[in-house]
């Protein structure tokens, strides 16, 4: 039977991992397969076409357009042998490669992927790993594409001349010391070589998103959550969430500053106070309603300060938030952009002031140096000894169920 195979990126789905073991198919187990529409012909299609070492899964259209596909990782186990004949993929699978023969066309499609690379939504390494529960991983630096690295290349030579005009001297100074390369995605192991010896911070590669106390005892641990992937190379504005770009262009030269480290050192340690005083808290009703709220005021300082921050200089205001650092328009829009209203920092107004994620940010707050940002987290601290965190303003950001879970089982040793 003739293959039509058809090369192509098909990445929603999973690759083959280096390390996977040689395919064992018996084609005698495959015979058994309890349906009248599976013959000989296709298990021989499937036999044939999964023992390609280039083959990632299989991309089945019907002949009125509908669409099957799958991964190799969905019909194999672990140590290469073919998943038992009764499970649910692979007896899908089987079967639309028979009703397809014999529903009229004449030869059933196979993709066999080229690299699907490490793309913002669309890396089967981060989806297995997701699968897997594995929350802190490696950076497989080898899964990156020609197109992920074409993407970092494009958004830092877009972004040099942003920086250098709207950007506090830190975030330059941090930019230059870290010695990216800007024509390629960097690997975590050389960032955290040239950060490690100016603060103690590292960027520490994880599969996604990181409940809230993890997060923040990260930083009193000097380890910043890192993304691994990147957004498209063709999407370069549009991001459903943070990556590798947002991450190590626009949080970790801030990290070479040794008071802005400190800073969020201690905002790690606030999350701790947090957690021990709710603790403490009688009643479930009143410990859920106060951990919401002094979640929401930890998040909400966080946005208004760390990820779009501003700071006044000699020079005028300068950006020091990474969400401004890391965005090519909004940069420019913080600073110059008459609509925006931009204020001295004052803590009342920043925890109880909600946001959106999804537009430009119409208020920014000012601080005056990072030793003034260092106070008021310290000021954050005492307003939530004090109670004034536990019932701050209603609105975003939400506060989910992994986020109260993991203030609720911290550990505080």
């Amino acid at each position: 039977m003739e293959v039509d195979y058809v090369t192509k990126d098909f990445h929603r789905v999973l690759p083959r991992t280096p390390k996977r073991a040689p395919l064992r198919i018996s084609r005698t187990n495959l015979r058994y397969w309890p349906s009248p529409l599976c013959d000989d012909d296709s298990v021989a299609f499937f036999f044939d076409v999964i023992q390609q070492p280039q083959t990632l899964g299989f991309e089945l259209r019907h002949w009125n357009g509908d669409l099957f596909h799958t991964s190799i990782l969905d019909l194999t186990t672990r140590n290469g042998q073919i998943a038992r004949i009764i499970d649910t993929t692979l007896m899908w699978c089987l079967n639309a490669i028979a009703w397809i023969r014999k529903s009229g066309m004449n030869r059933p499609t196979a993709s066999i992927a080229t690299q699907p690379g490490l793309t913002t939504t669309e890396a089967p390494f981060i989806e297995q790993a997701q699968r897997d529960g594995q929350l802190y991983i490696t950076q497989p630096y080898e899964l990156y594409s020609e197109e992920n690295h074409q993407a970092w290349q494009k958004l830092y030579q877009r972004m040099l001349p942003r920086w250098q005009h709207y950007a506090n001297p830190h975030f330059l100074e941090g930019i230059g010391s870290l010695c990216l390369d800007p024509n390629r995605v960097p690997r975590l192991e050389d960032v955290n070589r040239f950060l490690r010896p100016l603060t103690g911070f590292e960027a520490k590669a994880v599969s996604g998103y990181i409940p809230a106390f993890l997060f923040f005892d990260s930083l009193r641990n000097r380890q910043f959550p890192t993304t691994i992937t990147i957004r498209r190379s063709d999407q370069l504005d549009y991001l459903p969430e943070p990556d590798i770009f947002h991450d190590i262009a626009g949080h970790v030269p801030m990290h070479t500053d040794k008071l802005f480290a400190e800073a969020l050192v201690r905002f790690g340690e606030c999350a701790h106070t947090a957690a021990e005083l709710v603790s403490g808290i009688r009643g479930r009703e009143t410990q859920m309603h106060c951990l919401t709220s002094i979640i929401k005021a930890m998040a909400r300082f966080f946005w208004f300060t760390i990820e779009f921050g501003l700071m006044r200089g000699a020079d005028g205001v300068k950006v020091y938030g990474s969400g401004l650092l890391s965005s090519y328009g909004e940069i420019a829009h913080a600073i110059e952009a008459p609509e925006v209203q931009r204020f001295p920092i004052q803590l009342e107004w920043a925890i109880n002031q909600a946001f959106k994620i999804d537009h430009y940010q119409p208020l920014l707050f000012i601080v005056d140096s990072f030793d003034h940002l260092f106070g008021l987290v310290d000021q954050l601290e005492a307003w939530m000894k004090a109670g004034k965190l536990n019932n701050v303003a209603p609105g975003e950001p939400g506060v989910n169920e992994e986020d109260l879970k993991s203030f609720l089982h911290a550990e505080l040793g």
